[in-house]
């Protein structure tokens, strides 16, 4: 029997664990109503608006298998050297809270999926 230890380099695997929303859809036009308060346009395509506020507001969009899911955080793996777990939640929490207002619920969400 062989073992592998080495990388595998034709994986088509993604995933990612982040700290934010999650966003299964805007029935409430929320999305489009933050683009408007952060000088921007109202967008009717979910992904647009939030690719636009996550640069407004310096986190970064992920995409669930096939755009099912959308998110809107930072990475777990983007923690700064001298930040604590606390204060990572924290920052990311209020820069979301800003633009969406005190009844935002952060959390960990994490996907993994193969493409092929």
């Amino acid at each position: 029997m062989k073992i592998r230890k080495g990388f595998v380099s034709n994986s088509s695997t993604t995933s990612f664990c982040l700290y934010g929303l999650d966003f299964c859809s805007d029935d409430d036009g929320l999305v489009g109503e933050v683009c408007k308060k952060l000088g921007g346009e109202s967008f009717e395509d979910l992904s647009d608006g939030l690719d636009f506020i996550a640069d407004k507001i310096g986190l970064e969009t992920f995409y669930g298998w096939e755009g099912e899911q959308q998110y809107i955080g930072i990475e777990w793996s983007n923690i700064k050297d001298d930040e604590t777990g606390a204060q990572f939640k924290e920052r990311i929490t209020n820069k979301l809270k800003e633009a969406f207002g005190d009844h935002v619920k952060c959390s960990t969400h994490e996907e993994a999926y193969r493409d092929g």
